[in-house]
């Protein structure tokens, strides 16, 4: 999914956006001014040469590792009135933004955040003041790196900072473009929940066709998004990204969160997805949409054209390869994905599942929780991508077919899913589907279970190296594979987990599953629902019995040990 690339800045910028339609190629215009930074200011690179991202199953870890921040803020810019000449404010930190206060003095005000990011330096701290905004373009600053990032930070108590129109882009209200080394935090960013607002609440972009760069280490953290045009928060070329203690909900015609094509290197987690029309989650790597951006690029000079064929994007990939480095451009691939501790609910009338994710790949899921969804819990697939359309439409039947040339160039593969649980009582459609060259993936101590629909589906292309162990789950699907072809798999859940299992069955044992609610919007925020369902095991035993002497996931979702490993997100 490509987006409108403009900036559109000054007086009567609002009036004069183009009308964002796909695929476009507007000419280039800058972003708004930012300062240059003072001569002591540190001067990292915002990119590495070549993206050998860090690898963890912790995502403390991986924030740790991948975000370092300064122990001060450079400057205090205050937004809003009233003008004061010291605010008391966090230290800087991944919130929330309220532990540690101490006074600090401000060095600038301005009445808007879009003037306080043009006058910003890197380790300064653009503070906002309750208030009604319209929302801001944000690039990158000379000289951010570590140690060094922006923070733009909402002040007063949760949903006092309310971003309720567009940034000098009609299509976003919070628009990060080829930024790096930035914090965002605390913002209600308020759709119009009629369809009419600009397409999405914040807008991640690397603007790869034009920058030949992703955007990178940028985090976003306790926003809530609601009742956008298209997405509560889209992204298209970006790497290194934190998405944590945050609520997606009530987009119109899409998805809570978009992470899109040239994605890699995120951590998602401790966020809520609903009411959202179609997915809740939706990371969707676009393996055509990557390309076609990819050879956009200058550097890219004297490629053919995009041909709809798995030659070309053979040869695609291998001179961006060299062009860029690995990992460095738009590649239809996405890797080290950490999406743990989510709730996904009340998504996908429209269809999509509640975690939707195509062409993730060496990625970790795990403790999240899909329930009163319309659709699928987890799918793993393609995108039907056209360079393996001709692959996945017509399987191979035998494993003497299952040869290079025949196995899909794309695919969610050789990912880790653990301890989720998936439990939509109404949908028809299977809690996990695992289509279309999404091979070496591995299942463990999950719940999956749909009203209707299967445990699990498989396609005979996704078999290779499955395994599965100590899930309990619906019938299992294979879509006619024959006896060889499951031969593929390292251990089929039939094998390796309790299976046909009744949904009632299962949720007489949990202690107060239901329809209700997981928060409610109250203030301008968001709280606990007070009839939140709980999915926890009554008891250890039954279906909830221990698969091994102790937890490989030492938490469950709500921050309980769990001893043993136990099946689900929750522990007993």
């Amino acid at each position: 999914m490509r987006r409108a690339l403009a900036v559109c800045v000054g007086s009567i910028a609002l009036a004069g956006c183009p009308s964002p339609r796909e695929y476009d190629n507007p000419p280039d215009v800058p972003l708004p001014p930012t300062a240059t930074p003072s001569a002591s200011a540190p001067a990292t690179p915002a990119a590495p040469a070549a993206a050998g991202y860090f690898r963890t199953e912790s995502s403390d870890a991986w924030v740790a590792h991948n975000f370092k921040l300064q122990s001060a803020y450079a400057r205090v810019l205050l937004v809003g009135e009233p003008k004061a000449k010291s605010i008391e404010v966090a230290p800087p930190s991944l919130g929330p933004g309220s532990v540690g206060k101490k006074l600090h003095s401000v060095d600038a005000h301005f009445a808007t955040i879009q003037e306080a990011i043009g006058a910003s330096k890197p380790g300064d701290l653009v503070a906002v003041q309750p208030g009604q905004y319209a929302g801001f373009v944000i690039g990158p600053v000379e000289g951010a790196g570590d140690g060094a990032y922006t923070f733009v930070r909402a002040l007063g108590p949760p949903g006092a900072v309310v971003i309720d129109r567009q940034s000098l882009d009609a299509s976003w209200m919070i628009y990060a473009r080829t930024a790096h080394h930035v914090v965002i935090e605390g913002f209600h960013i308020k759709g119009t929940s009629d369809g009419k607002g600009p397409r999405a609440g914040i807008m991640l972009d690397g603007d790869f066709g034009r920058t030949g760069k992703l955007l990178r280490n940028v985090a976003v953290v306790g926003v809530l998004s609601f009742g956008h045009k298209t997405w509560g928060l889209h992204s298209t070329d970006t790497a290194t990204v934190l998405i944590q203690d945050s609520a997606f909900g009530g987009s119109i015609l899409e998805h809570g969160l978009y992470a899109s094509d040239g994605s890699d290197d995120w951590v998602i987690r401790r966020n809520v997805f609903f009411d959202n029309y179609a997915g809740g989650l939706q990371i969707n790597l676009d393996p055509l949409a990557s390309l076609e951006e990819t050879i956009r690029h200058i550097g890219m000079m004297g490629a053919p054209p995009e041909a709809g064929t798995r030659a070309w994007a053979v040869d695609t990939l291998a001179r961006a390869t060299r062009t860029y480095g690995e990992n460095n451009f738009p590649d239809g691939r996405g890797i080290n994905f950490i999406v743990e501790d989510n709730v996904a609910t009340n998504n996908g009338k429209k269809g999509g599942a509640a975690f939707n994710f195509a062409v993730i790949c060496e990625s970790l899921i795990q403790n999240n929780l899909a329930y009163g969804n319309y659709a699928g819990g987890l799918v793993l697939w393609d995108n039907k991508n056209p360079y393996d359309n001709e692959l996945t439409d017509d399987p191979p039947t035998s494993p003497a077919e299952w040869v290079p040339d025949k196995k899909p160039l794309f695919g969610s593969r050789d990912n880790l899913v653990r301890n989720n649980t998936f439990f939509n009582e109404a949908s028809p459609r299977a809690a996990i589907q695992v289509r279309h060259g999404s091979f070496g993936n591995r299942f463990f101590s999950n719940v999956a279970l749909h009203g209707t629909g299967p445990g699990m589906w498989v396609t005979p292309d996704s078999l290779e190296r499955l395994e599965a162990r100590g899930n309990v789950m619906g019938s299992i699907q294979t879509d006619g594979a024959s006896p060889e072809m499951l031969k593929l798999a390292t251990l089929m859940p039939a094998q390796g987990s309790t299976v046909n299992v009744a949904f009632d069955d299962v949720k007489r044992a949990m202690v107060a599953p239901s329809l209700e609610r997981w928060i409610v919007l109250e203030g301008g925020w968001w709280k606990a629902a007070p009839k939140r369902p709980d999915f926890r095991p009554k008891e250890p035993g039954g279906f909830f019995k221990p698969g091994g002497p102790a937890a490989i996931v030492p938490l469950d979702q709500a921050g309980r040990k769990r001893g043993a490993d136990i099946p689900g997100a929750f522990a007993p």
